[in-house]
């Protein structure tokens, strides 16, 4: 399955955007295939897919496209954990991978699609969130 919708990853303080790069980039650059380009775009390789990644040279949030594998997913969830991201796929409900992240989240995120706040813990919970929409 290939989604080429667009999965937003952003980290909340106070409702105002923080980035943790180091964080995420301890996941994402073993994966990633190539240079960082002039358009801030990468694509990275798991075992059994890829995906685009944008946003890597600052990370103050970071945008997953053009998603193939099942792999990928625990990806996004690793790179939340570890730089405490919120992820936001377009369409449906925003996901975070600890409680308290979502206390930080501007009220408009849990309710704008009256489907609330979703923690999920593995890549497998954030595909079926995905999916369920």
């Amino acid at each position: 399955m290939r989604v080429s919708f667009d999965i937003f990853l952003m980290r909340f303080s106070a409702g105002r955007a923080r980035a943790d790069r180091a964080g995420a980039m301890r996941i994402l650059a073993p994966l990633v295939d190539g240079p960082i380009d002039d358009l801030d775009v990468v694509t990275i390789r798991t075992l059994d897919g890829d995906a685009a990644v944008y946003g890597l040279k600052e990370a103050d949030s970071l945008m997953f496209n053009h998603v193939s594998g099942q792999h990928v997913w625990d990806v996004m969830v690793e790179v939340a954990k570890a730089g405490s991201y919120v992820i936001m796929p377009v369409g449906c409900p925003t996901c975070v991978v600890d409680a308290a992240d979502a206390v930080e989240l501007p009220e408009v995120l849990g309710d704008e699609l009256g489907t609330g706040v979703l923690i999920v813990h593995s890549g497998a919970e954030l595909l079926a969130a995905v999916e369920s929409a």
